[in-house]
C-alpha cells in the first residue's frame, strides 16, 4: 500500500553475464500491461470487464564491470566466480591395470549459477601428473544434476582417465579454483584422493 492505494507487485528476473570489462549503460526497464479497471455492459446488457493500458518505467542505470585479476590466478581456474564452491570426485573402479580406462564423476557444488561453468584441465599444475595419468584433451560438457528453488546447485562432469604407471597408488586430490568477488581473491578447494590398486599392463 502506497499513499492509501493498494498495489500488486510483480518481479521479473533476468540473468546477465558480462563478457568484457568496462562501463555498461543500462536503459530504463519498462513494463506495459492491460489491466482491468471496472465492469461495463456489452450490447446485450451482460457485464464485461473494462480494461486500460498502463505503463511504468524505471530509471537508467550504470554498471561497472571489472576484469578478473591476472595476478595470483591459479592454474586450476577456468571461469568460476562466486563466494563458495565444493568439488568431489568418484571413480567407477579402484582396481585396474595400466592403460585401463577409469570413469571419473567430478561434481561441483555451489549456490552460484552453474549453467556456464566449465571444468578446468585435470592435468593442470597441481592436478593429475602427466607422467602418471592420461586425460582427454577436450574439456567435458557438464550436466546440471541439481538446481532447485532452495539454492542447491550441482554440476556433474564425466571424464575418462587412464593410468600410465603401475607405481600409481591413488588419484590425487583434484583442485578447483574460483574467484570470490566478496574477498577480491582467488580460492582453491580440493576433492578427496581416491585410493587405487594398479597392476602391470
Amino acid at each position: 500500500t502506497l499513499d492509501g492505494i493498494e498495489y500488486t507487485r510483480f518481479r521479473f528476473a533476468a540473468r546477465l553475464v558480462p563478457r568484457k570489462a568496462g562501463t555498461l549503460a543500462v536503459l530504463p526497464a519498462k513494463v506495459v500491461a492491460r489491466l482491468k479497471t471496472g465492469i461495463g455492459r456489452d450490447g446485450f446488457g451482460f457485464p464485461v470487464p473494462q480494461t486500460s493500458l498502463f505503463s511504468a518505467e524505471d530509471q537508467a542505470r550504470t554498471l561497472e564491470i571489472r576484469a578478473l585479476p591476472l595476478a595470483d590466478r591459479p592454474p586450476s581456474f577456468a571461469n568460476a566466480v562466486g563466494a563458495a564452491f565444493a568439488i568431489e570426485a568418484h571413480a567407477d573402479r579402484t582396481v585396474v591395470r595400466v592403460g585401463d580406462p577409469i570413469e571419473l564423476d567430478v561434481r561441483i557444488r555451489s549456490p552460484a549459477n552453474l549453467n556456464g561453468l566449465i571444468l578446468p584441465s585435470l592435468d593442470a599444475p597441481g592436478g593429475l601428473p602427466a607422467d602418471k595419468f592420461a586425460v582427454p584433451e577436450q574439456t567435458p560438457t557438464g550436466e546440471l544434476v541439481v538446481d532447485d528453488a532452495n539454492g542447491n546447485k550441482e554440476k556433474s562432469f564425466h571424464v575418462t582417465v587412464r593410468v600410465r604407471s603401475a607405481r600409481v597408488s591413488e588419484i590425487p586430490s583434484l583442485p578447483f579454483s574460483f574467484f570470490n568477488p566478496k574477498t577480491g581473491a582467488y580460492q582453491t578447494v580440493y576433492s578427496q584422493p581416491i585410493a587405487l590398486s594398479v597392476k602391470g599392463s
